[in-house]
């Protein structure tokens, strides 16, 4: 199965993600939005992936067969990994696939946003406004009471931010995901693939939790008491539902 067609049309101008992740950024966005689209159209093949992915060992690209054509196959070569051991590239897809399914279950609105779905003039503020640092900021936000963020969500930011593995990494992610996901704040998941890979990387490591920690604390327009009102609403729609 291929996704071409539903790949980004300018993948590396987005964000932080420099022109060398291009490719695996399309590699996570094509399939996350084909599943999407079914998913939110109530159409099987949707309900049915994301149900398979949920399930899955999001440490493990090895741990499920029936995944690795949505896992492996639309993957480059320059990401895969020439021995037995999964290569960064392949934990990072893996990894946001499952995140992913995760976040997107018994929503009614897509948990994958984009930067590319806005115009030029607005492309800005949308790159931040789905920044993973500016979701847990917003999480805090909507979870804090008193004009307090929530303590509970900053820790395990904290916990995530000083994993030193990546199966731990994912680990507390997935938690935080969970989180997102009971106050239906959307994420650029082909932004997460590529922030899981550099993560990875100890030469690039310091450079994403860097940039977590300023979108964490980095004011935003949509950091207004209508934007919050509003995903506090979705959230409680979706519990009611």
């Amino acid at each position: 199965m291929t996704h071409d067609a539903a790949k980004p049309q300018d993948p590396g101008a987005v964000g932080h993600r420099p022109a060398r992740l291009a490719q695996l950024y399309g590699a996570a966005v094509g399939p996350i939005e084909i599943m999407q689209r079914s998913y939110l159209a109530h159409n099987s093949f949707g309900t049915e992936r994301l149900a398979t992915l949920r399930h899955a060992d999001v440490t493990d690209p090895a741990s499920n067969p029936r995944l690795w054509a949505m896992t492996l196959s639309n993957l480059p070569d320059e990401f895969i990994g020439p021995g037995e051991v999964a290569s960064q590239g392949e934990l990072a897809l893996h990894a946001a696939l499952v995140l992913y399914a995760t976040h997107q279950q018994a929503q009614t609105r897509p948990m994958h946003t984009s930067a590319e779905k806005v115009p030029p003039a607005e492309r800005v503020k949308e790159r931040r406004r789905v920044s993973f640092g500016h979701a847990v900021r917003r999480l805090a936000q909507i979870r804090g009471t008193g004009g307090q963020w929530d303590a509970g969500s900053i820790t395990r930011f904290e916990a995530l931010s000083g994993a030193h593995d990546h199966a731990a990494r994912v680990v507390a992610l997935r938690r935080l995901i969970t989180l997102l996901r009971g106050e239906a704040i959307p994420l650029d998941y082909g932004q997460l693939a590529c922030d899981l890979y550099d993560l990875n990387d100890a030469r690039r490591r310091a450079e994403v939790q860097l940039r977590w920690g300023r979108d964490l604390h980095r004011k935003l327009p949509s950091d207004d008491q209508p934007a919050v009102a509003e995903a506090s609403a979705q959230a409680d729609a979706n519990r009611a539902n």
